[in-house]
């Protein structure tokens, strides 16, 4: 083996370790002609208030986070059969919301998107007001 077939070896080993230690996928992707596809949804809870909380008033804040192993496109949220609206775009590791509720029981919906259009699983919350 002559030494620039050996150097040749040594570099392209050592950027395929550099290549793990990073864990940059796309370099492997454009070496390989594959292309990773990013499956994971990302992950969105409703921080606060708490489960059944009572409301004093219509007006109500909704706090929460969120995280995906990529980046969170956008937040969505829905307050009973009402339409989905977009409460954050962008960079959401934490997102709000304030809502006016109905007189009795009130189901809040959040969702998460990530760049991929990776969907999380909605979660939620109920929470009471009384006139």
């Amino acid at each position: 083996m002559n030494k620039l077939a050996l150097i040749l070896i040594v570099f392209v080993v050592i950027l395929f370790v550099i290549n793990a230690l990073v864990g940059n996928k796309e370099l492997i992707a454009s070496q390989t002609g594959s292309v990773i596809q990013d499956t994971i949804a990302p992950e969105v809870f409703i921080t606060s208030p708490e489960n059944l909380y009572n409301s004093q008033s219509p007006s109500l804040a909704v706090l929460g986070t969120s995280s995906d192993n990529n980046q969170i496109k956008e937040i969505r949220l829905k307050l009973n059969n009402e339409n989905w609206k977009i409460v954050c775009s962008g960079v959401c590791s934490s997102w709000n919301s304030v809502l006016m509720l109905n007189d009795g029981y009130n189901t809040v919906y959040v969702q998460a998107v990530d760049s991929n259009d990776n969907y999380s699983p909605v979660s939620s919350r109920t929470y009471t007001y009384t006139i």
